[in-house]
């Protein structure tokens, strides 16, 4: 998924919005000039950018940003945007590439975005074992020492997709043929021939990235925030929470699973099924809200939880299988391109539904 913070405090909130903005902005750019580059860099220097960006945060943090707040303020808003046009750059290229593979290419990507979000809790909490297996008392600095630990790891895994890259996926027989499609990109072209315009494979790909948009929408116009306004019936506010988040990661990583799981959905079900998730967003606001069963229970608000994140899982996999499908599956510069246009309608839904939830928290709701 997409970013896997599941904070809801407004400072936090601010933070992610930001981070969703300037990964829209750099997946932008490559819709129109991604076609331009070789895969290799881009993977490269996505996974490198996100890297060394995210552990220089966590150093900034705990050293010169706990004192100076707005140095600390200035250094974060300027790692976040390195972060997420490395972002762009990573996430875009897959998407672009796996359009001119297979469908089972897209899936498995979308597959392992869901995993990617169910590691976060469990590398979490051995983070923490590792904190507190050192010796380290003070709360605040358990905190920061933990969070330097979280990054550090997810700086290897960003560092180790390099080689995986060029030493197992590149070669590939199966993947030298699919990239011969980058032969004459030696030297950067200003303008690039196609048969057809830029903003024609755009209009085309349009249904099924609105449908993607739409359906992050629906999502993160309740989640996570909504959580941490129920009062559970019979968890701690704590466990409540994290309990629900995970059962969104479990479930939405599920969803994900659907082509294998013989759920089939084709292009106007598609639609329909997104538009249909829209019950989702009363329903979360009944179980904040109504002080009746089951709205109360945490048994019925799981059952919630879990329909939400499979539901979005399954939508969101079929429509980014369906988006490359709807231009000419001969010109592969075409294909490239709507993988582009769905990986940008993604975050984009992301983006929106997070700012529409910072409306509602800020108007007449509160």
């Amino acid at each position: 998924m997409a970013p896997g913070c599941r904070c809801s405090t407004p400072c936090c909130t601010t933070g992610v919005d930001a981070l969703l903005a300037f990964i829209n902005i750099g997946q932008l750019l490559l819709v129109y000039v991604g076609n331009r580059f070789k895969f290799g860099p881009r993977f490269y220097i996505g996974c490198v950018g996100m890297g060394v960006s995210m552990m220089v945060i966590a150093v900034c943090a705990i050293t010169f940003g706990r004192v100076n707040h707005v140095a600390g303020f200035a250094c974060g808003c300027i790692l976040i945007a390195i972060f997420g046009f490395s972002n762009a750059l990573m996430e875009s290229s897959m998407f672009g590439l796996a359009a001119l593979v297979t469908a089972d290419c897209t899936k498995w990507i979308m597959i392992g975005e869901g995993f990617a979000g169910l590691l976060a809790w469990p590398v979490n909490k051995l983070c923490q074992v590792i904190v507190e297996a050192a010796g380290a008392d003070d709360p605040t600095d358990m905190m920061y020492i933990r969070m330097v630990v979280f990054y550090f790891v997810g700086m290897l895994g960003n560092l180790a997709i390099i080689p995986m890259y060029r030493y197992a996926m590149e070669p590939h027989p199966y993947m030298i043929s699919v990239l011969k499609i980058q032969q004459n990109r030696e030297k950067f072209q200003l303008k690039k021939a196609m048969k057809r315009p830029v903003g024609q494979v755009i209009k085309d790909s349009l249904p099924q990235a609105f449908n993607v948009w739409f359906n992050f929408v629906i999502t993160f116009t309740t989640f996570p925030w909504l959580i941490y306004q129920m009062t559970p019936s019979s968890l701690s506010v704590g466990s409540f929470g994290q309990l629900m988040t995970y059962c969104y990661q479990v479930f939405d990583t599920v969803g994900r699973f659907s082509p294998d799981l013989r759920v089939r959905l084709g292009k106007r079900l598609t639609r329909y099924v997104c538009l249909g998730r829209l019950v989702f967003i009363p329903l979360m606001f009944l179980c904040v809200h109504v002080s009746a069963p089951p709205f109360n229970d945490d048994w019925f608000r799981f059952i919630i939880m879990a329909l939400i994140a499979a539901s979005n899982g399954c939508v969101a996999t079929w429509c980014m299988i369906h988006g490359p499908s709807q231009v000419d599956q001969k010109e592969k510069e075409e294909l490239e391109i709507a993988g582009y246009v769905m990986a940008f309608a993604l975050v984009f839904g992301i983006f929106t539904g997070s700012v529409i939830a910072i409306i509602i928290q800020q108007s007449a709701y509160i």
